[in-house]
C-alpha cells in the first residue's frame, strides 16, 4: 500500500538537505589567514619581551590611518603606542622571481617587469641598501637562481639584466613556478633575522608540473608573504592566488603586458613604505595564548600568538593552525582524512536511501511477502536468472533498486531508460541503472566537497 507524501514531510525533508548543504559548505571553508589584497596583514608579532612588545603589519591604506590604530588583546586594550612606519634599518629580504616565457616576452611584460625592478632597486635610500638583501629566480622550463640574496647593489642590478627567455624555442612556452617559488622561500629562510618577500612576476601558473604543497610549504616555512604580479589572460592563477590567501600579501594583475612593471613599483612601495610596527603591551600572562585585533579605520586584522614568543608569517599566526583541535592525533592525520571520506560517502548512500524511503513507502507486511508472489508468479528459474543478470545482488540493494523503479516509473522515465540501455546493449535493469547513476552523482559530490575543500568543484 502506498502512501502520498505529505507537505510536513516534504518541508521535513527539504530542510535535512538545507542542513546537509550548509554544512558542507562550512566545512569546505578554507582556514582563515590573512587573504591576499586585504589593506591591514599582521606580518609578525614580537612578545618576548612582554613589556616592550612589536607588531609588524602591512597597510595599504591612507597611511595617516594608522595613528587611530587600536589594538585589543582577548577584547582588553593592549596599551598601544604610537604605530611607525618601518625603518630603513629594517632588515628586509627581497626574492625577485621572473616568469621568463613566451607570454612574458612576447607581450612586453618581461622587459616591463625588469626595467620597474632595476629602478625600485636603484630608487632605494643608502640605509635600504645596506639592511635588505636581494634575490633573483627565473621560472622556465625548470626553476634556476641567478643570484643568491645578496646585498650589493651592482650583483642584484647584472643579474636582473641576466634575466632572459631560453634560447630553445621548445622550453619557452614552460613555466616551472612552484620550483622557483621554492627556492627562493628555502633561500629566505637561510636568513630568518630578514623579513622574507617573494615577488613573483608571472602570466600563468606552473606549467611543468610541479609541486605547489612543496612550494607554499617552504613559503610558510619562510614566514614569508607573496606579492603577486599578474599578466592576465593567458593562464589560471587560482592557485598562486590561494598561496597568497594563505601567506598574505597581495594580488596585482593587469592584461596589458607594458602595464606590469607599473604594478612591479607598486609592490617595490608597498614593501619599502607601507609597513608600519606597533608598539604594545600585551594583557595576557606569560605562557598564555593573546588573541590580538588591530583595528585601523575599517579595516581589522587577527593573530594569535603565545605571550613569550616570536611569530612570523600569517600561516603561523593564523589560531586554526597554531592550535589543536583536540581529539585522537593520529586522527588527524592523512588517516583521519580517510576515514573522513569514508564516513561522508556512507552518509551520503544512507541519505540517498533515506530520501528514496520517504517518497515511496510499502506496508512492511506487502513488503515481506514480496518474494513469494513474485516466486509463485514467475516460478524459480525466472528469479534466479534475474538475479544472476542483474548487479543489484544485496536485499538492500534489491530493495534500493525496486524503489527507484517505482519512482522512474511515476515519472515517466523508465520506459526511456530501458530504451537507452538497450540500444547501448548494456546488461542492467533500468532501475538498476538509474540507482547506481544517482548513487555514483552523490558520492563523487560528496567526495569533492572533503578533498578538494570547494564548494564549486563539488
Amino acid at each position: 500500500m502506498r502512501r502520498r507524501l505529505s507537505l510536513p514531510v516534504i518541508a521535513s525533508a527539504l530542510a535535512t538537505a538545507l542542513v546537509l548543504l550548509i554544512g558542507l559548505m562550512a566545512g569546505s571553508t578554507a582556514p582563515a589567514g590573512a587573504a591576499g589584497g586585504d589593506a591591514l596583514q599582521i606580518r609578525r608579532v614580537d612578545t618576548t619581551d612582554p613589556a616592550a612588545s612589536t607588531m609588524q603589519v602591512l597597510y595599504t591604506g591612507n597611511p595617516s590611518d594608522m595613528r587611530d590604530a587600536v589594538l585589543t588583546d582577548n577584547g582588553n586594550d593592549a596599551g598601544s603606542g604610537t604605530p611607525r612606519a618601518l625603518s630603513g634599518s629594517a632588515r628586509i629580504a627581497v626574492a625577485l622571481v621572473f616568469d621568463t616565457s613566451s607570454a612574458m616576452d612576447d607581450s612586453g611584460a618581461l622587459v616591463s617587469a625588469k626595467e620597474a625592478a632595476r629602478a625600485w632597486i636603484n630608487g632605494r635610500t643608502a640605509e635600504e641598501k645596506a639592511n635588505q638583501l636581494v634575490g633573483v629566480w627565473t621560472a622556465a622550463a625548470q626553476a634556476t637562481q641567478i643570484q643568491s640574496p645578496t646585498a650589493d647593489t651592482a650583483r642584484i642590478l647584472s643579474a636582473i639584466d641576466r634575466v632572459a627567455p631560453p634560447a630553445d624555442a621548445g622550453t619557452n612556452e614552460k613555466t616551472a613556478l612552484w620550483g622557483s617559488i621554492r627556492l627562493a622561500a628555502d633561500a629566505m629562510a637561510g636568513n630568518p633575522r630578514y623579513q622574507a618577500n617573494v615577488v613573483v612576476m608571472t602570466s600563468s601558473g606552473d606549467t611543468v608540473g610541479g609541486s605547489r604543497s612543496t612550494a607554499n610549504g617552504a613559503v610558510a616555512n619562510a614566514g614569508a608573504s607573496i606579492f603577486a604580479v599578474q599578466l592576465t589572460g593567458k593562464g589560471n592563477f587560482g592557485s598562486l592566488d590561494a598561496m597568497v590567501g594563505a601567506n598574505g600579501g597581495l594580488v596585482l594583475s593587469t592584461d596589458t603586458g607594458t602595464s606590469l612593471g607599473s604594478l612591479v613599483g607598486q609592490v617595490g612601495v608597498t614593501i619599502d613604505q607601507q609597513q608600519f610596527e606597533v608598539p604594545f603591551r600585551p594583557t595576557t600572562e606569560l605562557g598564555s595564548v593573546a588573541d590580538l585585533q588591530l583595528q585601523v579605520s575599517d579595516q581589522s586584522a587577527k593573530a594569535s600568538v603565545v605571550v613569550g614568543s616570536n611569530v612570523v608569517g600569517a600561516d603561523s599566526l593564523d589560531p586554526t593552525v597554531t592550535s589543536s583541535a583536540g581529539g585522537v592525533s593520529v586522527l588527524q592525520g592523512p588517516l583521519g582524512l580517510v576515514l573522513l571520506v569514508v564516513v561522508v560517502a556512507i552518509a551520503g548512500i544512507a541519505l540517498a536511501y533515506g530520501v528514496i524511503m520517504i517518497f515511496v513507502r510499502e506496508d512492511r507486511l506487502a513488503t515481506v511477502l514480496q518474494p513469494y508472489d513474485d516466486a509463485l508468479a514467475s516460478g524459480p528459474s525466472d528469479i534466479d536468472d534475474e538475479e544472476a543478470s542483474g548487479l543489484a545482488r544485496t536485499a538492500f540493494v534489491q530493495r534500493a533498486v525496486a524503489i527507484t523503479e517505482q519512482v522512474a516509473e511515476q515519472r515517466g522515465i523508465l520506459s526511456r531508460t530501458e530504451a537507452s540501455l538497450e540500444r547501448a546493449n548494456l546488461p542492467l535493469r533500468a532501475g538498476e541503472g538509474l540507482f547506481f547513476y544517482a548513487a555514483l552523482v552523490v558520492v563523487a559530490t560528496l567526495l569533492s566537497l572533503v578533498l578538494f575543500n570547494s564548494v564549486i568543484l563539488g
